[in-house]
């Protein structure tokens, strides 16, 4: 032992539902921490108004291409798999058409994953 006891600044500590991982903030960046080491957080252009409570909003207006970006931005098959189930088949032409075309893959990498996992696409 060196005998050197380091301290760091932490702003806040959240524990996932499962106690399976937790995440901190500190002044150096996001920190998430889990048990397994397969645990993936790769979210795209998040920021605090994503949110799922902002992808519900979404889908309550009837704003269905904001919950598809939301759902997007939150890399979450659940919540994508939510936000296209809510998804009116008559707004399906506007939302594909209107969505930025650099979030097409990621919408696709979804796709094949919902198509294998559900019954309602």
């Amino acid at each position: 032992s060196s005998g050197i006891n380091a301290e760091y600044g932490v702003n806040a500590v959240q524990f996932s539902p499962s106690g399976q991982s937790w995440c901190a903030v500190t002044p150096e960046g996001l920190l998430i921490y889990s048990i397994h080491s397969d645990a993936t957080f790769d979210p795209i252009h998040l920021d605090s108004d994503i949110t799922p409570q902002a992808l519900r909003a979404a889908l309550s207006e009837g704003s269905p291409l904001k919950a598809l970006l939301i759902a997007i931005k939150l890399n979450s098959l659940g919540y994508m798999q939510e936000a296209l189930e809510r998804t009116p088949a008559e707004d399906i032409p506007f939302v594909v058409g209107s969505l930025p075309s650099n979030y097409v893959p990621q919408l696709l990498n979804f796709l094949v994953e919902l198509v294998t996992s559900t019954t309602h696409l």
